[in-house]
């Protein structure tokens, strides 16, 4: 029930939308679902302790519903594991309770999101093939499951023109603003095929963004010359990165310019970003992302606590899109938060 609405990773709204819905026709259902209806409604309204508490009440009632784990494992790793950052944890500790889940319902496909999240951060080959293997056992053939299993395979082979294949492929579904298993690999393998990328040799790169472009034919540009930038900018090579940015939306330039300025802790410069936001800014969705840039400016300068509290303040009202700015804040928030 709960797992059918956030296994597609639907948007905030829609899934809230879900759970007022259940909600409302609650007294329809058995007991157990009137009480999982509760915990999702709970956590929709930012209670999200007492869910947890009343999640864990429920598990000590019904130890073999396989649902209720999954929903404990996914607080578990919102709270305390989500970042794009290298793992600070072994990855067994954090995999607990989704093993679990799959233990009482092996089919059971939400279960595996973050679970290949982790594989992929860990760089343990033998722990993203058991994730791949998994998927591709319960969604064969889909998109997203294909995406996991390329990524793994052209992660080993370090082959130029798959890296490039799969920049492309990764670019396309995450511009694509969908919500299915494939944006759900585009977000988990996105990093570290662009580490890999980053890490050819010259030569080899010049192969991979060959067969970037090639692939993309022209489309999802201000997508792609954003990829491209990423990897001019870490390369140093800032006077091309910003040819490649020029012809973009001004707020998606600063938008860009801001994360960047996040990445590299560099106060004045967040603060610089947020300003041109803030100034350029038409509706209210750039202006809390200027609120948002002044929150990290804090926390990187002098006031830590009051600036991350900002940002966090500021983040969960929007509306996320998967690949936006809005999700790229919020990791950093949550990398900052951990250190």
């Amino acid at each position: 029930m709960t797992a059918g609405w956030r296994g597609g990773n639907p948007s905030l709204s829609a899934s809230a939308a879900s759970t007022r819905l259940a909600l409302h026709f609650s007294d329809r259902l058995p007991q157990r679902e009137q009480i999982l209806v509760r915990i999702m409604a709970m956590r929709a309204d930012g209670d999200v302790e007492m869910a947890h508490d009343t999640l864990r009440a429920y598990l000590q009632n019904y130890p073999g519903d396989a649902e209720a784990w999954f929903l404990l494992g996914d607080d578990e790793y919102h709270a305390s594991h989500e970042s794009i950052a290298p793992l600070r944890h072994r990855p067994e500790e954090m995999l607990v309770l989704f093993d679990r889940v799959f233990g009482l319902d092996p089919s059971f496909t939400p279960a595996l999101i973050h679970p290949l999240e982790i594989a992929f951060r860990s760089v343990d080959a033998a722990l993203i093939q058991q994730y791949v293997s998994r998927v591709l056992a319960v969604a064969p053939g889909s998109s997203g499951a294909l995406l996991y299993a390329d990524a793994a395979d052209a992660l080993q082979t370090k082959d130029p023109g798959a890296l490039g294949n799969l920049l492309a492929r990764i670019v396309a579904t995450a511009d694509s603003a969908g919500a299915d298993l494939g944006m759900q690999a585009a977000q988990a393998v996105g990093g570290p095929v662009l580490a890999a990328v980053i890490t050819l040799s010259p030569d080899d790169r010049a192969v991979a963004l060959e067969v970037f472009r090639a692939t993309l034919d022209g489309t999802h540009r201000d997508a792609a010359a954003a990829m491209l930038a990423h990897i001019e900018i870490a390369h140093g090579n800032i006077t091309a990165a910003r040819t490649l940015l020029a012809p973009l939306e001004p707020s998606q330039v600063d938008a860009l310019r801001l994360v960047a300025a996040i990445d590299q802790r560099d106060a004045a410069a967040v603060q610089r970003a947020a300003q041109r936001i803030a100034t350029a800014a038409t509706d209210s969705v750039w202006r809390r992302v200027a609120e948002a840039g002044y929150g990290f400016a804090a926390a990187l300068g002098s006031d830590t606590i009051a600036g991350l509290a900002q940002v966090q303040a500021t983040l969960p009202r929007q509306r996320y899109s998967a690949g936006s700015a809005f999700d790229a804040l919020w990791f950093r928030w949550v990398e900052l938060l951990a250190e």
